[in-house]
């Protein structure tokens, strides 16, 4: 099921009553039963249902330490509840409060330049110290650079970080110091459940929270078709200001 079918969902019936449809429990009526007329829909979300019991994620949750927050719900960000498309269920691992902060986005090409991770660690820093956190994707490159400059900074800015796995699924492994660093110090956040490896198509999605998270979005360095230009695309969709740290912006 697409993620704009769950969300509409979510939007006209409450997760158990749409989980009790999902599982042949209940009879599906209204946009619930239109959707589930593709056989191929019906069959899909019974699987993946069965796959991943609502009581075993739970108790992963738990386990982890990990907060919940389904759209509708109390407690779930008023950022996101907004958002076109908001994540249908929110994992977070750090202060949620962070998201009431002041907030820039900051991504970048995975094969940053010298110039490109020098600007990029002094923006970070610089709003660190301004107390602006800093939302970024724990990526390879600009991300990685961004969330180290904000804790390493002697500011209020804290790092938060929007990832494309389960928050138990550290990728890229090479930032699990990072990674458990941002968790403690920050904020991390995801919209897939403990165990979800990380695959290519959640990577674009994450990046519309990036963007629906941020004030202002700034691109240092980027590919032509590079994911920050999708980041970039969602923001402005949103209205949200992008700038650009483009080529050798420090020499």
């Amino acid at each position: 099921m697409t993620l704009h079918r769950l969300a509409a969902l979510l939007r006209h019936r409450d997760p158990v009553a749409a989980w009790a449809v999902a599982m042949g429990e209940a009879p599906a009526d209204g946009l619930i039963a239109r959707v589930l007329a593709d056989s191929s829909v019906r069959s899909n979300w019974l699987r993946s249902a069965r796959r991943s019991p609502p009581e075993a994620v739970w108790e992963r949750c738990e386990s982890l330490g990990l907060e919940v927050r389904v759209l509708g719900d109390e407690g779930y960000p008023p950022l996101l509840a907004t958002d076109r498309l908001p994540p249908p269920v929110l994992f977070a691992l750090g202060d949620l409060a962070l998201l009431s902060g002041r907030r820039v986005g900051m991504v970048g090409t995975r094969n940053a330049t010298a110039s490109g991770r020098h600007a990029a660690r002094c923006l970070a820093a610089g709003l660190a110290m301004a107390g602006v956190h800093v939302v970024s994707g724990l990526a390879r490159g600009i991300d990685g650079v961004a969330h180290r400059a904000v804790l390493t900074a002697e500011g209020e800015g804290r790092p938060i970080a929007v990832v494309g796995s389960g928050l138990d699924v550290v990728y890229p492994r090479e930032h699990r110091d990072l990674w458990n660093a941002v968790a403690n110090c920050g904020l991390l956040l995801s919209e897939w459940p403990p165990g979800v490896g990380p695959a290519a198509h959640q990577f674009p999605l994450r990046n519309r929270i990036i963007a629906a998270l941020s004030e202002i979005v700034v691109v240092v360095e980027s590919r032509e078709r590079g994911g920050s230009l999708i980041t970039a695309s969602e923001a402005l969709e949103r209205g949200v200001p992008v700038m650009a740290v483009p080529g050798s912006a420090v020499t």
